[in-house]
């Protein structure tokens, strides 16, 4: 039993992972305490509000037999503090983002069923782990350009996974979504701020939704307090989500308001 498949507002906060004082881990289950607004995400599901992948729902592909590894990471000042989690939650807030300070302290998480990972960063090893219960901590330096982790399977290398910093954003992507036979009359875009090679950029700002067949828009980021029927999308993470009327145009444009 998993609670629960895709992330929902209310409940706000029950899946939540609370980072404190430097050093050392924090321990489990510190009870429920609903978060404070603007928090209004559950932050529990194995899957977005968006529909993006959390970290929870790559471990549980790797658990049900996906051969690739999954690379997630911490931010260096997550990765310097204590972590507290809840019972309903997951056991960091790690992201697929290789974009941070050069030369700070970051920790990643390698999801793998493999007898060992390899890490490496921009080609050099970082060393090798055993995963313990389907997960292989590592903790180096950060190096802008390619984290690659390696399974190592009856001594030979196997599968693999990377994540590429991204550089600056050359445009704002848009990618219409398959339909949703329960809401065929909605269409789905996923928006993103790429770079120059496709990259995402993670950066937080704002694009203008145009459409007369707009419906609603939004992020995963919890503590956003948008209003998801404003056509202003306010990307997290540089992704966002566009729901517009089916054969409606869409076009979208940078936001002339502050960047947030």
């Amino acid at each position: 039993f998993v609670w629960t498949a895709i992330d929902y507002i209310g409940e706000s906060g029950i899946g939540r992972v609370v980072y404190s004082e430097e050093g050392g881990n924090g321990g489990d289950n510190y009870g429920f305490k609903a978060a404070e607004y603007p928090y209004h995400l559950a932050t529990c599901g194995e899957i977005g509000l968006t529909g993006e992948m959390r970290p929870a729902g790559a471990y549980r592909k790797v658990m049900y037999g996906q051969k690739e590894p999954s690379i997630w990471t911490l931010s260096p000042e997550k990765s310097r503090r204590k972590i507290f989690r809840s019972k309903w939650g997951w056991i960091s807030d790690a992201r697929r983002i290789w974009n941070y300070t050069e030369g700070e302290k970051v920790k990643i998480e390698v999801y793998s069923n493999a007898d060992e990972v390899e890490l490496f960063i921009n080609g050099t090893s970082v060393g090798k782990r055993k995963p313990c219960n389907l997960i292989a901590n590592f903790e180096t330096e950060y190096r802008g350009g390619i984290v690659r982790a390696v399974n190592y399977r009856a001594g030979k290398a196997a599968e693999s996974d990377e994540i590429i910093s991204a550089e600056g954003v050359a445009c704002i992507f848009t990618e219409k979504l398959p339909a949703v036979s329960s809401v065929p009359d909605l269409t789905y875009y996923r928006v993103r701020a790429v770079d120059s090679k496709g990259n995402t950029v993670p950066v937080q700002t704002q694009v203008e939704v145009i459409s007369d067949g707009f419906i609603a828009c939004g992020n995963d980021d919890p503590e956003n307090s948008d209003n998801y029927s404003k056509p202003l999308l306010h990307l997290y993470e540089g992704k966002g989500l566009i729901a517009v009327r089916y054969g409606r145009p869409l076009e979208i444009k940078k936001s002339e308001q502050e960047q947030v």
